[in-house]
């Protein structure tokens, strides 16, 4: 696992690439087998997008962003 990238995705085929990042940041779910490794590893991925909050599509995607930037930052420090 490389702790120098992240990534942001919403599939199943974005697995692989996910778990060999640092951690993965995840706009909306596309599938039950996501959500499961989701909830199996909520220290490795963040969803950024909830339906039932209203944060969707280019929002959430926005939101993913912007954790990025932040963890970016927070590590240049």
């Amino acid at each position: 696992m490389s702790k120098h990238c992240v990534c942001i995705c919403d599939d199943d085929n974005d697995l692989e690439m996910a778990q060999a990042c640092h951690h993965a940041y995840i706009p909306g779910v596309s599938s039950t087998s996501m959500a499961d490794v989701i909830r199996k590893h909520p220290d490795h991925f963040t969803q950024t997008g909830t339906t039932h909050e209203g944060i969707e599509g280019t929002i959430a995607t926005e939101k993913a962003l912007e954790l990025v930037l932040k963890q970016f930052v927070a590590g240049s420090s």
